[in-house]
């Protein structure tokens, strides 16, 4: 499934249904050459569980996420696949999440199903959280 395009709309990120075996692909706009395939295995990341949510936050990365797993941050080019945390009193224990969008290079939108209901949410990326794999 289509994603999003790249801020300057030369690349689409795909994600796979999850009806349908795949793996998250950066294809060039709109050539469609496959730039860059996720390593899933090598993030740990289940590959039968990758969601059809997902972002470009700016030019050099994207988010996307997983249904059993949560959100993922990644280079562009699928690499440094890295978990994002995010707090469980908000999220609570087993969150679901849906409709993910960048709104800017360190700031996304993203639908939680808790509880019974939808929340609503927006996240900033701290600097450091890449390395420290919390928002």
């Amino acid at each position: 499934m289509a994603c999003g395009f790249s801020p300057d709309g030369t690349r689409l990120l795909l994600l796979p249904h999850p009806s349908f075996p795949g793996l998250p692909q950066v294809l060039s706009w709109p050539g469609l050459d496959v730039l860059a395939v996720a390593d899933v295995e090598a993030a740990q990341i289940d590959p039968d569980g990758i969601d059809v949510y997902g972002c470009f936050l700016d030019h050099d990365r994207v988010l996307f996420s997983t249904q059993e797993q949560g959100l993922w941050l990644a280079c562009a080019d699928l690499t440094a696949i890295t978990p994002i945390k995010l707090p469980e009193q908000v999220t609570g224990a087993r969150p679901e999440f849906s409709l993910t969008l960048g709104l800017s290079t360190e700031t996304f939108f993203t639908r939680i199903w808790r509880d019974g209901r939808d929340l609503s949410t927006v996240w900033r990326l701290r600097t450091d959280a890449v390395a420290a794999n919390n928002t």
